[in-house]
Order: structure tokens, then sequence, then C-alpha cells
């Protein structure tokens, strides 16, 4: 799965965990409509954007998210490292958040 297809979701309204991991997904879109979502795995993708993180804004829900070695979370000088503004990038855009990675903010 390249690309995440809403018409794929669009019934799972009560879906509490999405796990994408590792699917050489490049964009974040159509999951806003997940307002149950408590746990968000898409690391191991091809995510570049920082904008795509606001389609999780509207899911207040959301406790977990896992993003590390997509491209956003690399480091410009060693690629095999964490950017290290990483985080707090992430607790900006979703300031709720419980745990980044397998790590507790809280």
């Amino acid at each position: 799965m390249h690309k995440f297809e809403k018409k794929r979701f669009a019934s799972c309204t009560k879906l509490t965990t999405l796990d994408l991991a590792g699917n050489r997904i490049k964009r974040l879109q159509n999951i806003s409509h997940l307002v149950k979502l408590e746990e968000f795995w898409f690391n191991d993708n091809h995510l570049e954007s920082w904008e795509d993180l606001n389609q999780l804004t509207p899911l207040k829900n959301l406790q977990t998210v896992y993003l590390e070695r997509n491209p956003l979370w690399r480091s410009a000088e060693d690629p095999r490292s964490p950017d290290p503004n990483y985080r707090r990038k992430v607790m900006l855009t979703l300031p709720w958040l419980q745990q980044i990675d397998a790590t507790f903010v809280r």
C-alpha cells in the first residue's frame, strides 16, 4: 500500500489503533475522520512533510504516535539518527500526546 485511501477505512469510525508501519506511504491523508483513534503506528514509511501531521489534529483521543525512521524523523547531518527537534515538533502539533515512538512524554 503506497497510499492511504479513505474508502478502505471510511466505515471504521470506531477504530482505536491503526498500524500502517513499513508501507512506503509518502503522505498522511484521509484519516482525520477516525476520531476514536488512540494509537497510530506510521513508522518506517516515507513521510517527509511536517504539514501532513495536521491530519492528526482533529484526533483528540490520540495518545500514541510512532513516526520514527520516516524522512521527517531523520537528522540532516546523520540520516541514521533522529532530528534533535523531532519530538518537540511533534508535540507542537499534537500537544495532548502521551507517547511518541517508545517514549512517554507525560
